[in-house]
């Protein structure tokens, strides 16, 4: 999510399930109607659609009513806030897997935050 101002998938969000707070988008997945609206305007292609609930049952039993209650709803990034703040990163976790290095997080007041290169020990004879 490259979190555009002003963000198309915010502006076309009908119910109020996306919103832009401090220059990030924020997904209210309790919101979301799964209208596809957001997914059809992102110029990166970065929402998609997931199911959230219980999962699927594989026998023939019958569904459970949380089971029932399955539903989709779009999903993005979500800059990793929840797992940076816990683990207190300054990175998101793709930034810190990627072995390139060829991700980096632009904060809303334009500063770069690039994953740190690893030091290098000194080699011994």
């Amino acid at each position: 999510c490259h979190q555009c101002a002003p963000a198309p998938c915010v502006n076309v969000c009908q119910t109020g399930a996306l919103q832009q707070e401090n220059g990030i988008i924020v997904m209210r997945v309790q919101f979301c109607v799964a209208c596809k609206m957001c997914m059809a305007v992102c110029p990166y292609g970065t929402i998609s659609l997931d199911s959230i609930g219980m999962p699927d049952m594989d026998s023939d039993d019958a569904e459970t009513m949380a089971q029932k209650a399955r539903k989709d709803v779009a999903v993005k990034c979500d800059m990793c806030q929840a797992w940076r703040e816990e683990n207190g990163k300054k990175i998101t976790a793709c930034m810190e897997a990627c072995p390139a290095h060829a991700l980096s997080l632009i904060e809303p007041d334009g500063s770069v935050i690039e994953k740190p290169n690893p030091k290098k020990e000194p080699q011994k004879d």
